[in-house]
C-alpha cells in the first residue's frame, strides 16, 4: 500500500532500465502515487465483520477510496436459485452453505450504512463493486473431482449480478455507488452504462476468441446507441433512457428495467446446443494444427468453409458444386441433417454457430437443376446396392462417379428411405428431395422399385454382382415389451408416420400418448399434434429420463413444447390396460441415477410410486429393428471393414449395421463402402480441391474480434401450426450471403489460442512452406551408413509457438482449442530467458545464431554456419551439408542411443523459419 501511494523509486529504476533502449523515457511524466482507490475483493465465506473491519482501515488509516466487492449470494437462495435453476434453465447446483457463509442482505445493509458513514467522515468515496464469482457445486467432469467448488463467471452470472445492484440500489434509493463485475461483455455494455453501473470490469468475455480486442466493440456500440438516440453524453443518454431529467432516478429506472429484462433474454439462458465445447477428438500437433472442427465434426469431411465462402460472394452455382464433391444428397442433408458441424462451429464461442444447414439447403434447392457430375469411365465391375435410403444412395452415387455400374433395389415405390417415408412434409420438402434422387440416377443408377428381398432373389443379386452392399436402414419399430401393447390402439411411429405420409386415413382420438425421447418420437408427437389440433386435442410425450437427456435434437425438441405438447418427464409405461373410452397407460416415476454408456444418467424406478394416464391412442417411438429376412442366418455380422462374416463381397451400413443412427453416418457409411471397393480396383477418386484463398490474416483478426449475432430464422406462426406446411421457410438470397459471410474460413487461419491467452504467451508466426529430406542415418563401430530418407515438411503459411515465460498454464488456451489437445503443452515452448530455460524440460531456446534444445537432460544445440548445419548433443557431434547430406558424424562416447535426424530437421525447421522472432 505504501508502494501505491509513492512508487517513485520503482519508477526511477525501470526508467533507467528503460534509457538504454528508449532514452526519451526520461522525458515522460509518470506519477508516483499509482492510485488512491482500493476494491477490496474476499473470498468466499469471510466473515462479515472482517470485511468491515478492512474496509475500515482503508478507509480511516489509509484514507483510501474505497469499495467492497459482495458477493451474489446476496440475492438469498430463493431468488437466485429461481433465476438460475428456473428462469435461466442451468443445472448448476449453488449449495445452502454458500449462502450461510457469505454476506446476507440485512447484514449487507447495516454494513453500507456504517462505512458510507465512516467514508463522509474521512472525506473519500465509499462504493460497491457487484458481483464476485458465484460459488456452486463441482457436478461435471471438467475440474478434478477433489474441487467440492467451483466459481460460475460470465453470461449465467450476468443477471444474477444485475438484480443483486437492483435489490441493493432500490433499498438505498438509487444512491450507491456500484461498480460492475458479471458477465458483461459489447451488447449488455450501454445498458450496464445507463444503469449508472460504472465503471465496468470485463474479464470472461475477453478470454474468449478475439480476447482483448473485443473491446473497441463495446464503445463502438454505446456510440451507436447514444447516436440513434441523439445523446451528447453519458449523463443525457442515462436520463433519455429512464425517463427522468434526474440521473439518480433515470439510472434506477434503467436498473429496474434492465433486470427484468435480463431473465428473458435467450442469450443469458443454458444453450440448445447438444455439445457445448468447440473441442474435437483430433490430436494436436506441434505444427500444422489447422483444420476446421466443422469438418472435423462431419462424418462425410464436407468443406463447410468453402461451400459458404461461395455462398457468402453469391457464387451459388460455385458452393453447390463444393456440397456435392463429398455430398450426395445435398437436399435431404440440408432439411434433415442432425448438423454436428453447427455445434461445432468455431463462432459459437464468439456470438452464436452459423446457419450451416440452412444455407446447404437454400444453395441445394436453387441449384439442384444443375447438376453437372458424370462420369467419363466405364469399368467392367458391378456393384448391388439393397436398399434405397440415405447409405445405399450414397454407395451408387460414389461408385457411379467412377463408373461403377450400380444397380439399387428398393422394396418401396419411392426413394430416399425413412427420410422420404416417415419424416413428416412440415420438416422436408419432397420435390427437393427427389431432386437429389433422380440427379443420382443421372449418372446411370438403376433404381429398381417395389422389389421385395428373398434369400431367392438375394442369391440371384450375389451371384450377378461383384460387390454388394446391404443398406436396408432398420425399417421396423422397436416394441416396448410391456403387457397390453398388442392392441389395435397402439402403433409404433414407423406405422404411424408412414400412413399419415400417404395420406391413409388413421384415426387416433383426441389423445394421444408418445412414448420416447429421440427426433422420431418428436415427428410423431408433432404430426399427432397437428392430427388432433382440429378437436382441439392434446398431445403427451413421455421420457423416462429427462429433458437435457433426450436423443433428439434441441430444435426439434424446442419446436415440439412451442407447439404445445405436454412433456412428460422421468416417466417410465409399466403396461397397458383398456379403460371404458380408451387405454389406460399405466406408468411409474423414475429418478436419475449413475451414468450409463451413453454418459447418460440412468433412469432408476422409485418405489410405489405407480399411476395411469389414459389415452385414446399411445404410439411408441423407442427405437428401430432391423428387418433381415432374406439372409440364411436372419443376422448381420461384419468385420471392421464392413464386410459380411463369411462372404468377401458382401458389405453392409447405415442403420442395418449401426441401429437407428443418424442421416449423415448412413451417408459416410455409403461413401466408405464405395472408397473401399474403388481402392481394392486400385481406381484413384477425383479429389475436391480448395481453389481459393479464402481470407487475409488482417480481415480473418477483424472478423474474430466482431462479434455479429445471427439473425436466426424465421418460423410458422404457432397458431398456423395445424397443417403440415413447412415450418422453417427457405433463406433469401440476402440473408443467405450475410449469415454465410460470418464464417472465418478457419481452414485457413485459426490462431484461436493466441487470442484467449489473457498473458500473451502464445505466438503466431507466418512461414513459406518448409520441406526437406532427411537422411536416417546407422551408426556401428564407429562407422555411419545411410539407410535411407524421409521428408520433414511444414506446410502451412500460419504455425503456432508458446513463451514458456509468459505463460501460467491457466489452461484456457486448451478450453478453446478445437483439437484435443492443449495448445501450452503440445505447441514448441521458447524460454526468452536462460533462467527459464535451465529449470524447465522439454524447452527451446534460441541465443545468437544458436537453437538449444533441452529434453530429459539431453542438451542438443544447432547452429547454421558457412552452409553447414552443425549439430551437437549429450550423445553426438554430426555437420551436415544445405542440402541435409552427412559430412561428419562422431559418437561422443560409447553408448546406445540412436542419432534422431528427424529432431535435427525439425530444429532446422525452427532456427530458419524464426529467425529473429524469438
Amino acid at each position: 500500500l505504501n508502494k501505491m501511494l509513492d512508487s517513485s523509486f520503482e519508477i526511477e529504476k525501470k526508467k533507467n532500465q528503460l534509457d538504454k533502449i528508449y532514452p526519451r523515457i526520461n522525458d515522460v511524466e509518470i506519477p508516483s502515487q499509482i492510485s488512491n482507490n482500493v476494491t477490496l475483493s474476499t473470498m468466499h465465506g469471510c466473515p462479515p465483520d472482517e470485511i468491515e473491519k478492512i474496509a475500515q482501515h482503508l478507509i480511516e488509516d489509509w484514507k483510501f477510496h474505497t469499495a467492497v466487492k459482495l458477493n451474489p449470494t446476496i440475492l438469498g437462495k430463493e431468488k437466485l436459485r429461481e433465476i438460475l435453476n428456473e428462469k435461466l434453465n442451468y443445472n448448476i447446483v449453488v449449495p445452502d452453505e454458500a449462502f450461510e457463509h457469505d454476506l446476507k442482505f440485512e447484514d449487507a445493509v447495516k454494513l453500507i450504512e456504517r462505512l458510507t458513514q465512516k467514508a463522509n467522515e474521512n472525506n473519500v468515496e465509499f462504493g460497491l463493486k457487484m458481483t464476485n464469482t458465484l460459488e456452486s457445486l463441482n457436478s461435471t467432469d471438467f475440474l478434478p473431482t477433489k474441487e467440492n467448488m467451483v466459481y460460475m463467471s460470465g453470461r449465467a452470472l450476468h443477471p444474477i449480478t444485475v438484480n443483486a445492484a437492483a435489490l441493493l440500489q432500490n433499498q438505498f434509493n438509487g444512491e450507491l455507488d456500484i461498480s460492475f463485475s458479471g458477465g458483461a461483455d459489447a451488447f449488455n455494455f450501454a445498458d450496464l452504462v445507463a444503469c449508472n453501473l460504472t465503471p465496468v470490469t470485463v474479464c470472461s468475455d475477453l478470454l474468449k476468441p478475439g480476447g482483448y480486442s473485443r473491446l473497441p466493440q463495446y464503445l463502438e456500440n454505446l456510440l451507436q446507441i447514444m447516436d440513434e438516440s441523439n445523446c451528447n453524453s453519458i449523463e443525457d443518454y442515462i436520463t433519455k433512457k429512464g425517463d427522468s431529467n434526474n440521473v439518480k432516478d433515470a439510472s434506477l429506472n434503467n436498473l429496474n428495467k434492465y433486470a427484468g429484462e435480463t431473465i428473458k433474454t435467450p442469450r443469458y439462458k443454458k444453450s440448445v446446443l447438444k455439445n457445448q465445447t468447440i473441442k474435437t477428438k483430433r490430436e494436436l500437433t506441434p505444427l500444422d494444427c489447422i483444420h476446421s472442427p466443422c469438418i472435423e465434426a462431419c462424418a462425410i469431411d464436407q468443406a463447410v468453409p468453402q461451400y459458404l465462402y461461395h455462398a457468402s460472394n453469391g457464387d451459388f452455382v460455385k458452393s453447390y458444386r463444393s456440397i456435392i464433391n463429398e455430398n450426395p444428397l445435398p437436399n435431404m442433408t440440408g432439411m434433415v441433417c442432425d448438423h454436428l458441424c453447427q455445434t461445432k462451429c468455431t463462432r459459437m464461442n464468439i456470438d452464436d454457430s452459423l446457419l450451416i444447414r440452412e444455407i446447404k439447403r437454400f444453395v441445394s434447392a436453387k441449384e439442384s437443376d444443375l447438376f453437372y457430375r458424370k462420369s467419363n469411365q466405364i469399368r467392367n465391375k458391378k456393384v448391388a446396392v439393397i436398399g434405397a435410403g440415405p447409405s445405399g444412395l450414397s454407395a451408387a452415387y460414389f461408385l457411379a462417379l467412377e463408373g461403377i455400374d450400380v444397380d439399387v433395389y428398393e422394396s418401396r415405390s419411392f426413394g430416399g428411405g425413412m427420410a422420404s417415408a416417415t419424416i413428416p412434409k412440415f420438416r422436408i420438402d419432397e420435390d427437393a428431395l427427389n431432386k437429389d434422387i433422380e440427379n443420382i440416377k443421372s449418372l446411370g443408377v438403376n433404381i429398381h422399385y417395389n422389389t421385395r428381398i428373398d434369400q431367392t432373389k438375394f442369391d440371384e443379386i450375389n451371384n450377378n454382382s461383384d460387390y454388394v452392399y446391404l443398406a436396408i436402414g432398420a425399417q421396423k419399430g422397436k416394441p416396448l415389451r410391456i403387457e397390453g401393447e398388442d392392441n389395435e390402439k397402439v402403433i409404433d411411429q414407423i406405422t404411424f408416420l408412414e400412413k399419415v405420409k400417404n395420406n391413409q386415413n388413421i384415426s387416433i382420438g383426441k389423445t394421444v400418448a408418445v412414448i420416447g425421447g429421440g427426433n422420431s418420437a418428436m415427428d410423431a408427437a408433432r404430426t399427432a399434434k397437428r392430427l388432433v389440433s382440429q378437436i382441439n386435442g392434446e398431445v403427451t410425450v413421455i421420457y423416462r429420463r429427462t429433458k437435457n437427456e433426450m436423443p433428439a435434437d434441441k430444435e426439434e425438441i424446442k419446436e415440439l413444447l412451442e407447439e404445445g405438447i405436454i412433456l412428460l418427464e422421468l416417466t417410465a409405461p409399466v403396461n397397458i390396460d383398456k379403460s371404458e373410452t380408451g387405454l389406460n397407460l399405466n406408468c411409474i416415476k423414475m429418478r436419475l441415477g449413475e451414468p450409463d454408456d451413453s454418459g447418460r444418467r440412468r433412469p432408476v424406478e422409485i418405489p410405489n410410486s405407480n399411476f395411469s394416464l389414459e389415452f385414446d391412442t399411445i404410439i411408441t417411438a423407442i427405437g428401430q429393428d432391423i428387418v433381415l429376412d432374406f439372409l440364411p442366418e436372419q443376422k448381420l455380422s461384419v468385420d471392421s471393414d464392413g464386410c459380411l462374416e463369411g462372404y468377401e463381397n458382401i458389405y453392409a451400413g447405415g442403420d442395418a449395421v449401426r441401429g437407428a443412427d443418424s442421416l449423415i453416418n448412413a451417408i459416410a457409411d455409403g461413401k466408405n463402402f464405395a472408397d473401399k471397393i474403388l481402392s481394392q480396383l486400385n481406381i484413384s477418386e477425383s479429389q475436391n480441391i480448395n481453389d481459393s484463398a479464402k481470407i487475409e490474416l488482417k480481415k480473418y483478426q477483424q472478423k474474430l474480434a466482431k462479434r455479429i449475432y445471427s439473425d436466426g430464422l424465421k418460423t410458422m406462426p404457432l397458431e398456423k401450426r395445424d397443417s403440415f406446411e413447412t415450418v422453417i421457410p427457405l433463406l433469401d438470397d440476402e440473408a443467405v450471403i450475410k449469415e454465410a459471410s460470418r464464417c472465418l474460413f478457419c481452414d485457413e487461419i485459426c490462431n484461436i489460442c493466441v487470442s484467449v491467452c489473457p498473458n500473451l504467451a502464445n505466438y503466431y508466426y507466418e512461414i513459406d512452406p518448409f520441406s526437406v529430406n532427411y537422411p536416417l542415418i546407422e551408426i556401428s563401430n564407429g562407422e555411419y551408413k545411410v539407410v535411407g530418407h524421409q521428408t520433414f515438411s511444414v506446410e502451412q503459411k500460419y504455425q503456432i509457438l508458446n513463451l514458456y515465460d509468459f505463460c501460467n498454464e491457466c489452461g484456457n488456451c486448451d478450453t478453446f482449442c478445437p483439437t484435443a489437445g492443449a495448445p501450452y503443452k503440445v505447441k514448441p515452448r521458447f524460454c526468452i530467458s536462460e533462467v527459464s530455460f535451465q529449470n524447465e524440460d522439454n524447452v527451446y531456446m534460441k541465443n545468437d545464431n544458436k537453437l538449444f534444445y533441452k529434453n530429459n537432460g539431453n542438451l542438443s544445440t544447432l547452429l547454421i554456419k558457412d552452409d553447414k548445419i552443425i549439430f551437437t548433443s549429450n550423445y553426438y557431434e554430426a555437420i551436415f551439408d544445405d542440402q541435409f547430406h552427412p559430412i561428419e558424424i562422431t559418437k561422443k562416447y560409447n553408448h546406445d542411443k540412436d542419432l534422431d535426424t528427424k529432431k535435427i530437421a525439425e530444429m532446422y525447421y525452427y532456427q530458419t523459419a524464426l529467425g529473429d522472432f524469438v
